[in-house]
């Protein structure tokens, strides 16, 4: 019984740490949105950095997990992330709202500049 338990402890932390892709498109030139909602780069911590949206929660971590928290007025849905080699891309939660997920590989990195909308 004892290993059923330790069994079941780890595939349950095994499932919390899961978070789907975010969905994305990447291209030269993404069109701009009026009223786009700022974000400012953090690096505070010598081992972490984040860019956080200026207002609301919304924010991509060094990690390359990114969170939307589009379930209102001046909240973030879409994130339009420019790069340092000119490529743009938007990235949304898979519910396209709200919510946990994971950009795709190197997506956090190079950025010049972020905005969002909801």
């Amino acid at each position: 019984m004892k290993h059923i338990s330790a069994l079941f402890t780890l595939v349950s932390a095994a499932s919390v740490a899961h978070v789907d892709p975010c969905t994305a498109y990447r291209a030269r030139h993404v069109m701009d949105v009026e009223g786009p909602i700022g974000w400012r780069f953090y690096h505070d911590n010598p081992d972490h950095w984040s860019w956080n949206a200026q207002k609301g929660d919304a924010v991509i971590q060094d990690d390359g997990w990114a969170y939307f928290d589009g379930d209102g007025r001046h909240s973030t849905a879409t994130i339009k992330v420019v790069y340092n080699d000119g490529t743009q891309g938007l990235y949304q939660a898979p519910s396209g709202r709200e919510g946990w997920c994971t950009l795709p590989a190197g997506g956090q990195m190079e950025i010049q500049n972020v905005f969002s909308w909801d």
